[in-house]
């Protein structure tokens, strides 16, 4: 069943969040895991360690109405994502939506990230929409990036059977 149209319509409801609020922690998000993750030595693992501990604390603590949601489809796995990417003003595009796999796409970083050489730092600060995802019941995977060549950050979101 394709569940594009609900998707879409329940993101609407999403981009109502303060919008210049939400622009400015995008610019001091992405210089601090910048920052972070140039650290000559730590910075990958610092990053590890964020993502798993970001992510436990967002769904564990209810952040932005995040729970587990073990035995939800994956629209309901991606639409938690979404509640979680709305604050930082990102505005994802519906490409399929069913029940066990859905498909968002974003066109730019909504943390600015632009260089290839920061494909890198891409991936580690991901592993926390990924994190989160495996924590709400499901599973993110980032198939293709802007930063990589592609003309779009592309994310297949799956249901979890357990």
């Amino acid at each position: 069943m394709d569940r594009r149209e609900t998707l879409r319509q329940r993101q609407e409801e999403l981009k109502s969040l303060h919008p210049s609020v939400a622009r400015l922690l995008n610019v001091l998000l992405g210089r601090m895991f910048r920052a972070v993750y140039s650290v000559p030595g730590l910075g990958r693992w610092i990053m590890s360690g964020f993502a798993r501990a970001a992510s436990y604390l967002l769904v564990s603590m209810n952040i932005m109405g995040l729970k587990r949601l073990r035995g939800k489809g994956a629209d309901e796995i991606a639409y938690g994502w979404m509640k979680l990417t709305a604050a930082l003003c990102s505005n994802s595009e519906v490409e399929e939506a069913g029940e066990g796999r859905v498909v968002l796409s974003w066109r730019k970083c909504p943390l600015g990230y632009k260089s290839p050489s920061q494909s890198g730092l891409c991936r580690a600060v991901m592993s926390i929409d990924q994190w989160t995802a495996r924590r709400l019941g499901g599973s993110m995977e980032i198939a293709e990036t802007v930063l990589e060549g592609s003309d779009r950050c592309r994310f297949v979101f799956t249901s979890c059977a357990c």
